[in-house]
């Protein structure tokens, strides 16, 4: 195998991101609880967090995903834009989305 298929692909604003896997959610007033059957894990996320995972529950750019929270909440756009890509990343890297 080649050590570029063995990198995660890299996430960027082109890149369409959407929920991956078999997963339970519960909506929790706001937050959200997510259960990965597969790992037999739970997550919590917040509001913030739990409003992407909504946006991506359809395939969504990351660049629409961006421009919602940008227009939705009082926020630096490089430092939204920073701390979403992160945030990605990690659902990503658990296994929780999927780059498509």
């Amino acid at each position: 195998m080649s050590a570029q298929n063995a990198m995660p692909l890299p996430l960027s604003l082109d890149s369409v991101v959407s929920v991956a896997g078999n997963h339970y959610t519960a909506d929790l007033e706001g937050e959200m609880a997510i259960l990965d059957y597969s790992a037999g894990t739970y997550f919590g996320l917040g509001d913030v967090s739990a409003r992407i995972w909504k946006l991506i529950e359809q395939p969504c750019k990351v660049q629409q995903i961006l421009a919602t929270l940008l227009d939705e909440y009082e926020v630096e756009q490089t430092q939204c834009e920073r701390d979403l890509i992160q945030f990605l990343d990690k659902l990503y890297a658990k296994g929780l989305i999927q780059i498509v």
